[in-house]
């Protein structure tokens, strides 16, 4: 389903917070749905915009890999420079734009597969791998489909892709995906710098030095893992001035939630409730105006 994507608390706004993550950031099951333009008025990309007294735009994918919310963002600050409207509508001269970035799991990546007839559409791939309903649509390519360790091969008819699937715990190594994050992180911090836009990063489920991620429960959220660094060059030279917490177990958007007590009954797949994402605009607005203390 299309999903608008530009949702403004105000019509003349000096600037818009334009947001990047998978579905918590898109605000997955706020209205027990697990993709909708309520969710996305109300998830914490649009509190925060509120605070700021700007226009929201939300680029999240449900489902989506840190792969994925790297293109989307560069695709998008690409539009903002040259200044075309393909992906962002209602681009406006002189106008501040706000980058939003909640970097996902480790464990997604992109599979980009041509043979359309011989798998099931992308809707049902991402409902039936990541038990999401909804999908909110893939503005850059409608080949990629979005794959993660634990993903049921037998949903895929192509006998060719499903064996690939079927290797995906041998050859989605966990420090290999984290020095590939760091590579996304500090390329985009550059880029963003470069071009002058503002931005701010948080972990939207772990941190990302995990190393027994993919051997333990993804569902025990309890279960503390070890660390170590992947590239370290890259990793020591992340501006965490512009990025909460990076290397903390605890200081992500979920686990940081569930220990403020936040739930959420009607969710079906551990996506937290509007009040969740309220408190996790509050608790990183004074983190952001200490890196841009002229957004107050």
């Amino acid at each position: 389903m299309e999903r608008n994507l530009y949702h403004g608390w105000e019509t003349m706004s000096e600037g818009t917070v334009i947001s990047f993550g998978c579905s918590h950031t898109a605000g997955s099951e706020i209205d027990s749905l697990g993709d909708s333009d309520y969710n996305r008025q109300h998830s914490y990309g649009a509190h925060l915009a509120k605070k700021f007294g700007y226009d929201h735009m939300n680029f999240a994918l449900c489902g989506g890999s840190n792969q994925r919310i790297f293109v989307l963002t560069t695709q998008v600050l690409k539009e903002i420079i040259v200044g075309t409207c393909n992906l962002v509508p209602h681009l406006r001269k002189n106008h501040k734009y706000f980058f939003l970035i909640g970097w996902t799991s480790l464990n997604r990546f992109d599979l980009r597969y041509s043979n359309d007839g011989s798998m099931l559409s992308k809707a049902e791939i991402r409902s039936q791998v990541y038990e999401q309903c909804g999908d909110a649509g893939d503005k850059l390519d409608n080949k990629i489909i979005p794959a993660c360790l634990g993903m049921n091969p037998n949903i895929i008819n192509d006998k060719d892709l499903r064996r690939t699937i079927k290797y995906i715990p041998y050859i989605a190594d966990n420090v290999v995906m984290a020095d590939q994050l760091a590579s996304y992180i500090f390329t985009l911090q550059t880029m963003l710098e470069t071009n002058n836009i503002d931005y701010y990063m948080f972990n939207a489920i772990e941190n990302h030095f995990q190393t027994d991620y993919f051997s333990r429960d993804r569902l025990d959220h309890n279960a503390e893992p070890t660390w170590r660094p992947g590239n370290t060059i890259l990793y020591d030279n992340i501006d965490e001035t512009k990025y909460y917490h990076p290397k903390s177990y605890t200081e992500n958007y979920y686990r940081w939630c569930l220990s403020k007590g936040h739930t959420n009954q009607s969710n079906k797949y551990w996506h937290l409730g509007e009040p969740a994402h309220i408190d996790w605009a509050d608790h990183i607005y004074p983190e952001i105006l200490n890196a841009y203390p002229n957004l107050g």
